[in-house]
């Protein structure tokens, strides 16, 4: 058990006058999904780490709000295959069917367009909640780089039934359209604290998995040039960022 999740769905749902016993019950297949053996990056953890980051964002949301986005994130990840694109519409009607007798509808509809909102691969429809959700899951790809590479190993084991090719395309061609957006992170505090990491962290991976050898890099914080392997962490001596974030030159 995550206690920390159990804490907040438990708050969420006694929101709504749900009793212990069916939340128990609620939670325990809730933490059974999450649980799957092929599960290394989309665990409780993940979960964990999106609900504290949303909290940080929850002056955007009404207080009676807050039981939304427990809720949403609790279960944005609920429905897990890799390179379904059918994921957050899977993990939304899960959300609704197991809800479905706690919560009215207006609300049960708010928590699925919230999970729907982190289909990170297509255009943004949704509120502040909505955002809110959203934000805090993208947030992860404004970790400091080794643990941003951390994350990247764990995803890549549960796409253990794709080539390293397969692997590689998919995730240049996420990351791809991600930068390709005028913005990534759309609450002003989000962007002011991730945008810019985000970037630059995706710049550096889509650096990497393009090419060999080794290359020159500039750090896009303070243009300091050096030389390194592809691949390897280094932190600017001017600013102090991890990475550098533009590939510069490839020496075959």
């Amino acid at each position: 058990m995550n206690s920390f999740v159990y804490e907040k769905v438990r708050e969420a749902l006694a929101n709504y006058g749900v009793p212990d016993y069916e939340i128990s019950a609620l939670y325990n297949r809730l933490s059974g999904q999450y649980t799957n053996p092929g599960r290394f990056f989309h665990t409780l953890d993940h979960v964990e780490f999106v609900l504290k980051r949303a909290e940080l964002e929850f002056e955007y949301i009404k207080p009676d709000e807050w039981p939304l986005a427990y809720l949403a994130i609790a279960y944005h990840d609920i429905v897990y295959t890799p390179g379904d694109i059918l994921n957050e519409e899977r993990s939304a009607n899960f959300a609704v069917s197991e809800l479905q007798d706690f919560l009215p509808v207006s609300d049960l509809e708010h928590v699925a367009q919230a999970i729907l909102a982190t289909d990170h691969g297509r255009p943004f429809v949704g509120d502040s909640l909505c955002a809110v959700v959203a934000d805090a899951d993208l947030s992860s790809l404004a970790k400091p780089w080794r643990e941003f590479c951390a994350d990247r190993k764990k995803i890549k084991l549960e796409f253990k039934d794709f080539s390293e090719k397969e692997f590689k395309q998919g995730t240049v061609a996420f990351f791809k359209k991600l930068l390709g957006k005028p913005r990534i992170f759309r609450l002003p505090t989000a962007f002011k604290k991730y945008e810019n990491l985000a970037r630059h962290n995706m710049a550096c991976t889509i650096a990497e998995l393009e090419s060999k050898g080794v290359c020159d890099f500039v750090c896009q914080y303070c243009a300091r040039v050096a030389i390194a392997k592809v691949g390897d962490p280094i932190e600017c001596e001017k600013c102090g960022f991890d990475m550098f974030a533009t590939l510069t030159n490839t020496h075959k």
